[in-house]
């Protein structure tokens, strides 16, 4: 049986956070897919793919946006690769089967037999003169936001093929990707103006600190306060961010510093990690980056005191929601996942149709792709899978 063991963990907990800082400096997710190479090692490159649609504005008008990044491919690939990602299934056979795992990470040997593979246009002319052959992909949708998120993995033809232990690996890094895309979305979005960076973390699950050059917190999330309030290790003192153990402030204090300097003289784009004990739980994991506030190029959000951002992990902690543990395991749209949930939680359909404040029959028709893709013949046996999921059922 495949399984994943706490070093794919330890590897995954130090990989999200470097989406939130691509969040905040875009041209960082180059590093975060390098991480992510190593990670599915021996991947020879990565890209993502990130499109919005934008917050409506005062005026009712949408400012579409887009972001394409890669890591270990040339410029000719990466042209390539956009060229052939306007293309549909005649060229790429892998297109229609997507469809089927959005939110879900998939290689491309489950879409398609190697045979019609490498016959398709797209790998003769795109993945084979480039050294590709085998990827692992996710689509991820917002509907919410209207944004689109993918990350594609690639192999050589020397292999091996991705398995299901590296589609186990990649879904340690989904509930992050959400969020960051989320989060990015919000930040592009016309919608945000006054506060816009702080007001697009606040409700970030993960713990989120932002300070200046002497370390002192000019911005701390709802989950960051959570935990200096609690003064497990880390605490807030006099406005600065300090540890009970004088050694892990010192080097916290020194991190904050020396990360901050390098921004300001023009070497931003440092990342360093940190573990940080506590008395009564398991340690924090933190990720402390720079932010490339005096940068010409730097993102409007970005004011001239922030320098540095921390990202707190708890090991322990779930950062998937129920609605969305349940889209990536049975593929359902955010709107099936959210029904499915409902039932679970002992709602009528009737009562599903007027919180959503949608008609009784499309409810029901909902329910009825939700029934077709969990495989179930009668709600009770939706609910009884639901639950044997063992993901709580938060409102």
């Amino acid at each position: 049986m495949p399984s994943i063991t706490p070093d794919h963990i330890k590897a995954a907990l130090r990989i999200t956070p470097l989406f939130y800082d691509a969040v905040l400096e875009p041209t960082r997710w180059r590093e975060a897919l390098k991480a992510i190479c190593e990670f599915f090692a021996p991947a020879v490159a990565a890209t993502v793919h990130f499109n919005s649609l934008g917050l409506m504005s005062e005026g009712g008008t949408r400012e579409p946006h887009y972001l394409m990044y890669s890591y270990g491919l040339s410029e000719e690939a990466v042209q390539a690769y956009l060229t052939y990602g306007r293309y549909g299934p005649d060229v790429d056979p892998r297109v229609g089967a997507y469809t089927r795992y959005i939110n879900r990470p998939v290689p491309n040997r489950d879409l398609v037999s190697a045979e019609e593979w490498h016959k398709s246009p797209t790998y003769k002319d795109l993945f084979e003169p480039h050294g590709l052959d085998h990827d692992i992909c996710i689509s991820i949708q917002h509907e919410g936001l209207d944004t689109h998120l993918s990350i594609g993995v690639y192999r050589g033809p020397e292999g091996p093929a991705f398995s299901q232990v590296d589609v186990e690996k990649f879904q340690l890094l989904v509930p992050h990707l959400r969020r960051a895309a989320e989060v990015y979305a919000r930040l592009v979005g016309s919608e945000l103006k006054s506060r816009q960076l702080e007001n697009a973390f606040e409700d970030l699950a993960l713990a989120t600190i932002f300070t200046d050059t002497s370390g002192r917190i000019l911005f701390a999330n709802h989950a960051a306060n959570q935990l200096l309030d609690a003064g497990d290790g880390l605490f807030q003192g006099g406005g600065q961010l300090a540890h009970r153990d004088p050694g892990i402030a010192s080097q916290l204090k020194r991190d904050i510093r020396e990360i901050s300097a390098s921004t300001q003289f023009g070497g931003g784009g440092r990342v360093t990690h940190l573990t940080l004990p506590r008395a009564e739980q398991t340690p924090l994991l933190a990720t402390v980056c720079s932010l490339a506030s005096s940068s010409p190029e730097s993102p409007p959000y970005l004011s001239s005191q922030l320098r540095v951002a921390i990202f707190l992990t708890d090991p322990q902690k779930s950062y998937e929601t129920t609605t969305e543990h349940l889209q990536r395991i049975f593929g359902l749209t955010q709107t099936e996942a959210e029904i499915a949930k409902d039932l679970t939680a002992g709602l009528t359909l009737k009562e599903i149709a007027g919180k959503r404040g949608r008609a009784l029959e499309t409810v029901r028709q909902q329910l009825k792709s939700v029934m077709s893709k969990t495989g179930a013949r009668r709600q009770a046996e939706l609910v009884k899978s639901v639950l044997a999921l063992g993901v709580p059922l938060e409102q």
